[in-house]
C-alpha cells in the first residue's frame, strides 16, 4: 500500500526543506546503570488492560507535565513546559547528516545527502528502535519522578483495534473522551497533511481540532515541520484513518515480523510499515515527522513498537545483542544513542535488554501483552 512507505518518503522530503536548531552538547551526566538483574521492573501494560482509574491517572500525569515549566528553555526559546521539552528533543533529533548537529558533540557531521537506510537519523536506520526506547524511557521517568505516575508507561496495541483481531478503530477505548485521550478532530474539507499544512499525506475523517478528551484545550507551540523559531500557536488536530490499521496492523504483517531472523529484517518492517500505523491512522499532528510528539498518543504508539521489539527479543536471548546493520548502514551495537542535554549517552547494546540482565545497561521494565501466537 502507498501509505506504508509514505511517512518515510515525506520525512525525507521535508528534512531537505526545513532546518532545525543546532543540537546542544550532550549532558555531562554519569551513567547510572540499573541494578543487575533488575529485580523490580516497571510493568508496561496495554491501554485496555489498565483500570479506569489507572487510565485517568496516566492522562492526569501527562497534563501535569504539560503544566510544569521547561528545563531547557535556554536552548529552545519557544518551549514553555516540560512536555514541550520532549517535543523539542524529537524535532532536534529528526535530522540529516551534514545539516543538523551531531547527536553527541553538537558539531556538524560530514555526510552526503540524506539516505534513510545509511546514516544515524533516528527514523531512517537501525537506530529507530533503540533511540526511541531511550527517549520514551526518559519520558516515563519524567512522568514518574515529576508528576507521580504510579504505573509503567502504557502502550497502544493497534492490532487489537484492527478488523483482523475483531476490533473497531473508532471505538477503541484509547479514544474515550473521559478515560482515554479523546477522539477525532472536527471534520474539515480538504483535511490531510502534516501539522495543519495541506498537500501531504492522506485525508481522513476529521482534520480539525479535537473536540473532547483531556487535551482538548491544549495549545501547541512548536512546529509545524521542525520550525523552532516561529511562534505558531495552534490546537491539537487529528484526522482518523481507520483503513491504515486494518490494512497494515494485521496478521499478514505482524506474523512475519515476529518471525524475522535478524534485527535488520525486523527493523525494516518496523521502519517501512508499522511505524506508519500510529502516525497515519491518527493523522493530524501525528503526521508531522518532526512534531508528532505534540500528540500524547505518540508515546503509546512508540511504546507498542518497543513492545513488539521486546517480544521478538525474548524469543531468543541472542536477539538482545543483535543489532545487525542493513546494507550500507554503518551503525552497530556500539552506536551511541544520545538525547543531548536530556541525558547521558548510551550505546545501542546497552539499551537492548529491557531488564538489564548483565548489569551493564540502563533499563528496568518489562511488557505484559498477548502471546506471540495471537499475531499469526
Amino acid at each position: 500500500m502507498l501509505f506504508r512507505a509514505s511517512f518515510v518518503v515525506q520525512l525525507v522530503a521535508l528534512q531537505q526543506v526545513f532546518a532545525a536548531p543546532q543540537q546542544p552538547k550532550a549532558a555531562e551526566q554519569p551513567k547510572t546503570p540499573a541494578q543487575a538483574g533488575c529485580t523490580n521492573p516497571r510493568i508496561r501494560k496495554e491501554w485496555r488492560s489498565l483500570t479506569v482509574d489507572e487510565r485517568k491517572g496516566f492522562t492526569t500525569a501527562v497534563n501535569c507535565l504539560m503544566n510544569k515549566p521547561s528545563k531547557f528553555k535556554k536552548y529552545y526559546p519557544l518551549v514553555e513546559t516540560r512536555y514541550d521539552d520532549f517535543v523539542a528533543l524529537h524535532v532536534n533529533e529528526t535530522g540529516i547528516s551534514g545539516q543538523f548537529g551531531h547527536p553527541q558533540d553538537g558539531q556538524p557531521h560530514p555526510g552526503a545527502a540524506f539516505n534513510p537506510f545509511a546514516h544515524d537519523d533516528v527514523h531512517g536506520g537501525g537506530s529507530i528502535l533503540p533511540w526511541h526506547r531511550y527517549a520514551i524511557q526518559s519520558y516515563e521517568d519524567a512522568l514518574t519522578e515529576e508528576c507521580g505516575l504510579k504505573i509503567g508507561l502504557p502502550y497502544w496495541n493497534w492490532f487489537l483495534d484492527s478488523k483482523d483481531a475483531g476490533g473497531d478503530f473508532v471505538k477503541s477505548p484509547l479514544f474515550d473522551p473521559v478515560s482515554g485521550f479523546g477522539g477525532n478532530g472536527k471534520k474539515e474539507k480538504n483535511a490531510g497533511g502534516f501539522g495543519g499544512f495541506g498537500g501531504f499525506g492522506f485525508g481522513g475523517t476529521g482534520g480539525g481540532c479535537i473536540t473532547d478528551g483531556p487535551f482538548v484545550n491544549r495549545t501547541l507551540r512548536i512546529g509545524p515541520q521542525g520550525k523552532m523559531a516561529v511562534n505558531n500557536t495552534r490546537c491539537l488536530r487529528r484526522d482518523f484513518n481507520p483503513n491504515v490499521v486494518d490494512q497494515t496492523a494485521n496478521k499478514k504483517v505482524l506474523g512475519p515480523l515476529l518471525n524475522s531472523k535478524t534485527y535488520a529484517q525486523f527493523c525494516q518492517v518496523i521502519g517501512m510499515q508499522l511505524h506508519n500505523v500510529g502516525h497515519m491512522s491518527v493523522g493530524g499532528e501525528m503526521m508531522d515527522p518532526f512534531n508528532s510528539v505534540n500528540d500524547p498518543l505518540f508515546f503509546l504508539h512508540h511504546s507498542n513498537l518497543d513492545q513488539l521489539w521486546a517480544l521478538w527479543e525474548e524469543q531468543d536471548p541472542k536477539r538482545r545483542t543483535d543489532y545487525s546493520a542493513r546494507q550500507g548502514e554503518v551503525f552497530g551495537p556500539d552506536s551511541v544513542m544520545s538525547l543531548g542535554v536530556y541525558g547521558a549517552p548510551w550505546t545501542a547494546k546497552e539499551l537492548m535488554d529491557t531488564q538489564n540482565r548483565d548489569g551493564k545497561g540502563k533499563l528496568c521494565f518489562k511488557y505484559e501483552g498477548i502471546p506471540i501466537e495471537k499475531y499469526s
